[in-house]
């Protein structure tokens, strides 16, 4: 979960049509998010929904608020629905408030390690986000979404894996410097808020001073 920007104005078939889930707000959202589920970060969801932040409960104004929708896929819609404690979750599209900076994402890329979400800030709205992004990365006890999660994380696993070869390649020594620098660029889209998995790959960089030092200028 990374922070991004929400284009303003809203989309004109908002108003015209009234409907949520018209095709202007489709496409917006999509290019707002970088084809990306907001929570999860998987890349260009198969099984898409347009989520409102907050539940509308049948508030017509909340239920056509631009800035109350959201880009997310199947799975981690099903794990915050209906849950009132996930009605209070950390805005990734509020600039006052940076994510990466308020939860620490962790994943080993082996057999059988799974995701470590740890909030940073003491405040209920950041617990109660790491509460949601555990449960859609670690399942639970019910089949569809522990397969979901399963494969989520496999998904992780594998970009992860990626990263971190880069990360090694760069540092090889004896590089060409048109070599290092091709490589640098690459490690430069893997942090773009585009990519898939930013936070985690985020964090790979914060921890490591050495890292940071050289890459810090590409962090979201």
């Amino acid at each position: 979960m990374i922070n991004y920007e929400r284009t303003q104005p809203p989309p004109p078939c908002l108003a015209t049509t009234r409907k949520y889930d018209c095709e202007g707000v489709l496409i917006q959202l999509k290019a707002d998010f970088k084809n990306k589920c907001y929570l999860c970060e998987q890349k260009a969801p198969v099984s898409l929904n347009i989520e409102h932040f907050k539940p509308h409960k049948g508030d017509e104004r909340l239920k056509l608020d631009w800035n109350n929708l959201f880009f997310v896929c199947a799975h981690c819609n099903n794990c915050k629905l209906a849950i009132t404690q996930f009605d209070d979750i950390l805005n990734c599209t509020n600039p006052a408030i940076r994510i990466v900076d308020r939860i620490q994402f962790d994943i080993k890329p082996f057999p059988k390690e799974y995701p470590k979400i740890r909030a940073i800030t003491a405040d209920e709205t950041t617990k109660n986000t790491v509460s949601l992004l555990e449960k859609i990365y670690n399942g639970e006890h019910t089949a569809n979404k522990l397969i979901a999660s399963d494969n989520l994380r496999a998904a992780l696993k594998t970009e992860i894996k990626l990263f971190g070869q880069k990360l090694d390649e760069y540092y090889e020594e004896d590089l060409q410097i048109q070599e290092k620098e091709r490589i640098k660029n690459e490690i430069k889209r893997m942090l773009a808020a585009s990519s898939a998995f930013t936070a985690f790959k985020t964090w790979i960089i914060k921890e490591n001073k050495h890292l940071l030092a050289e890459f810090k200028q590409f962090l979201p």
